[in-house]
């Protein structure tokens, strides 16, 4: 008797949230649809260390070649894992990127759970402008300097749920990390 080897539960649930949590910021605001035509990555914050390892190990044999990249930023530990079957993000569009990152050390500050995903906008001037002119919706306008990549940051709701448009996609940050030595595979 075979398995079939099925998506985590508790991630699939979380991804599930968020999409829901999505859906409604969009169409309560009227968020330009333009702007989430290309799907990049999705966040998913652990609860702690623990939370961290197993959420590794539950997403690994959905990757390519059971491959997680791993970079510590800011004192955490982060892993970006190419899933082999991307998640439905939208009705029509599906996302292949995850990151895992643990918390912050002040335990009650992060979202736990998907806390964004992010489209990637190649003209982000052109995105903020957008983004300017929808009402209800405040934008913050982020930068790596030394990556030259530039982000723009929503906050959908309460529970600090994010929607962030990139001008940079994550497999380019990913490799640019891999070359340069600050991130490995394992």
């Amino acid at each position: 008797m075979s398995e079939i080897l099925t998506p985590p539960e508790d991630i699939n649930d979380l991804v599930s949230d968020y999409r829901g949590q999505l859906d409604y910021f969009a169409y309560s605001v009227d968020f330009p649809p333009i702007l989430l035509q290309e799907p990049d990555h999705m966040m998913l914050k652990a609860a702690d260390p623990v939370d961290f390892a197993e959420k590794v190990r539950e997403i690994k044999p959905w990757t390519e070649k059971e491959e997680v990249a791993f970079m510590e930023l800011d004192w955490r530990f982060l892993a970006v894992a190419r899933l082999v079957v991307p998640y439905t993000l939208t009705p029509s569009r599906h996302i292949g990127w995850l990151e895992i990152m643990e918390p912050k050390e002040a335990r009650g500050y992060d979202y736990i759970g998907v806390e964004y995903a992010s489209f990637h906008c190649p003209d982000i001037n052109k995105a903020e402008k957008l983004v300017n002119n929808t009402k209800g919706v405040t934008v913050e306008r982020l930068h790596d300097e030394p990556r030259h990549w530039r982000w723009l940051n929503i906050v959908m709701n309460g529970s600090g749920q994010e929607l962030r448009l990139s001008d940079t996609k994550l497999e380019e940050i990913v490799e640019q990390e891999l070359e340069d030595g600050t991130a490995r595979l394992i």
